[in-house]
């Protein structure tokens, strides 16, 4: 594989890009945070055997002329993509106009990506980095699977993690879709051994024990035939009750983000996954800005599916 050294060779693949059945999106600025997201989705992409990988810039009107950041960013990943001996992973580029927000929403639901992989930084990095300042707002509209690379978090925790954080509601959906995440995380057994932990959270909105139990006595059967070597285990957290008054909801919001933010870190968890095919979970903790808080503090890799 030879790096490509030429403005022309650059932008003819840009114009020529024919979309594979399955593609990973990445939005970049050009930052070195998003070259870190571009090393986390080319590995992703062999694990998933997921051929393809575009790259999307979003700039503007006036502000085309590219070729010499696309070549530089091109030619160093392809380094990378050769050291790390990957050779079933293409890629390519799409440069567009507009807000970054709106370019990637726009883009995404015309070409249907299989994941999107977003770089985000620290909350004092944002305001010199255009994609991580998206990101959180970004997630909370789309309705697709979304990879979250924070700064702070090395790029080998995010790729192998050690202890993954699974938010769930406990719907059989929720339940039946965990191979998704597991091909994300390229879960394989070996000899009875994965070296994964894997920590159900369900933040509790009822009362009604003899549900719940119910609930968590499906999830269990589902693991043990479906994932009999994974170690797993169960966690209730109780969200605080919602009463009249905006100063009450910015309270729970406080009270349900330090209680999750505990739970992460008391736990060592390498990446929280949040899987809800309608984003009911998700958009719940938007309400309370619980979600976006995690984002941007930028210390957690997160996979919403």
């Amino acid at each position: 594989m030879k790096c490509v050294t030429s403005a022309r060779q650059i932008l003819f693949r840009i114009s020529i890009q024919t979309m594979a059945d399955k593609y990973i999106l990445v939005p970049i600025d050009f930052s070195e945070h998003s070259y870190r997201a571009a090393q986390v989705a080319v590995r992703v992409a062999e694990r998933m055997a997921v051929p393809q990988i575009t790259f999307l810039h979003a700039c503007a009107k006036g502000q085309m002329n590219l070729a010499d950041q696309l070549i530089e960013f091109n030619n160093r990943l392809l380094k990378d993509i050769e050291s790390a001996g990957i050779a079933t992973v293409r890629f390519s580029f799409q440069v567009a106009p507009g807000v970054p927000e709106e370019v990637i929403k726009v883009y995404a639901s015309q070409n249907e990506p299989s994941l999107i992989v977003m770089a985000t930084r620290s909350k004092a990095q944002k305001q010199q980095d255009m994609i991580g300042s998206v990101c959180a707002e970004f997630i909370e509209r789309t309705e697709w699977p979304v990879l979250v690379v924070p700064a702070q978090v090395p790029v080998q925790r995010i790729l192998t993690p050690s202890h993954v954080a699974y938010s769930t509601s406990f719907s059989q959906r929720d339940i039946s879709e965990l191979d998704d995440m597991m091909r994300v995380l390229n879960y394989r057994s070996n000899n009875g051994q994965t070296g994964l932990s894997l920590s159900f959270v369900h933040i509790r909105h009822t009362t009604d024990a003899a549900q719940l139990q119910q609930r968590i006595d499906s999830l269990k059967s589902y693991m043990q035939l479906g994932f009999p070597d994974v170690d797993f285990s169960i966690h209730i957290l109780d969200k605080p009750e919602h009463q009249s008054g905006e100063l009450r909801l910015i309270e729970d919001g406080m009270a349900l983000f330090n209680t999750l933010q505990n739970f992460l870190v008391t736990y060592n968890i390498d990446l929280l996954t949040i899987k809800n095919s309608k984003r009911g979970l998700f958009s719940r903790l938007f309400v309370d800005s619980t979600a976006k808080k995690l984002i941007n503090e930028g210390n957690i890799a997160m996979l919403v599916m």
